[in-house]
C-alpha cells in the first residue's frame, strides 16, 4: 500500500492479493494471540486474522484510499473439524453457520462461506446478496471492473 498509494491517487489503481493461511490448519496463532479469545486456539487464530485485516483497512483509510478501494474477504471452504466445534458452540459460535458439515466434507458447511465486499463508493453499506457465488466468479467481476 505504501508503494502504490501515491500512484493510485493519480489514477493508477493497484491490486493486492493477500492469501491468509489463517484460520486454516494447522491452527497456530502466534504467541501474542494465544489465549486472547478465552475460547480456544481456533478462536484466537480468527481474532488474529481479524486484526490483520483491520490493519490493512486502517492503512487504506489513512492513505485516503478506503472509499474507492474494493476489498474482498472470503475463504476457499468451510471451517476445519480441528477447530473443536463443541467448544466454539458452547461459546455461542457456529463455525458452519447452521449448515451441516465442515472443511473436506461434501455438505454445505464445507463449502458455503461468507464473501464480504467492502467498497463504499460503489456498494452501499449493509447490502446483502443471496446469490450463489463461486471464487471463479471473482475473476470475471474484477475483469469487468477494470
Amino acid at each position: 500500500i505504501d508503494e502504490r498509494s501515491a500512484a493510485s491517487k493519480q489514477g493508477q489503481p493497484f491490486f493486492i492479493y493477500i492469501p491468509f493461511a489463517s484460520p486454516h490448519t494447522p491452527i497456530v496463532p502466534t504467541a501474542a494471540w494465544q489465549n486472547k479469545s478465552g475460547i480456544n486456539h481456533y478462536a484466537d487464530f480468527v481474532m488474529e486474522t481479524d486484526a490483520a485485516v483491520g490493519r490493512i483497512m486502517d492503512k487504506l483509510k489513512s492513505e485516503g484510499l478506503l472509499e474507492n478501494t474494493l476489498v474482498l474477504f472470503t475463504s476457499d471452504n468451510g471451517c476445519s473439524d480441528q477447530a473443536d466445534f463443541k467448544t466454539l458452540q458452547a461459546a455461542g459460535h457456529d463455525a458452519s453457520a447452521g449448515y451441516r458439515g465442515f472443511k473436506s466434507k461434501t455438505y454445505e458447511g464445507g463449502h458455503r462461506v461468507p464473501l464480504i465486499a467492502h467498497w463504499p463508493a460503489t456498494v452501499p453499506s449493509g447490502t446483502t446478496c443471496h446469490a450463489l457465488v463461486g471464487l471463479q466468479d471473482i475473476y470475471a467481476t474484477c475483469a469487468s471492473i477494470v
